[in-house]
């Protein structure tokens, strides 16, 4: 497994520009666990920017809804009730590496990276999710 400092050697001697980074997330989870709170922290070591957390675009995969329960909207507002709390926790940690943010200002997406049941409103939304996604990362690429 490569190290930490391995790769801030290797970007450091590559002279490779980072613009910004992907975060990806089961959606279905309930909250980030330990190992992917750990994550951001270890990205936060390895490109520690004051603007961190305005340069990482959270993705959050296999986002449905059931049609007989929840609507797609209310998992959504219901799951960032808890990972609001998580964020700003986490952000408290390394405020001493990068400026925290509130949670509303992130960058979070929402995508269905896998469903059996695929018809083709699912498709289109995926599509559209993919598009909005891709729009996401070239802006960073322009930066």
């Amino acid at each position: 497994m490569i190290q930490k400092k391995e790769i801030m050697e290797l970007i450091s001697n590559e002279n490779i520009k980072i613009k910004g980074l992907l975060f990806l997330s089961n959606f279905q989870s309930e909250r980030l666990d330990a190992s992917e709170q750990y994550t951001l922290i270890d990205y936060i070591k390895i490109f520690p920017m004051k603007d961190f957390w305005k340069t990482i675009i959270i993705i959050f995969t296999h986002y449905f809804g059931d049609p007989n329960s929840y609507s797609k909207e209310e998992i959504k507002e219901n799951n960032n009730l808890y990972q609001s709390k998580i964020f700003h926790k986490l952000m408290d940690k390394v405020k001493n590496a990068s400026n925290p943010i509130q949670f509303k200002d992130l960058n979070l997406k929402y995508i269905n990276i896998y469903n059996r049941n695929l018809n083709e409103q699912k498709i289109k939304n995926n599509l559209e999710k993919r598009k909005e996604i891709i729009e996401e990362i070239i802006k960073y690429i322009e930066l």
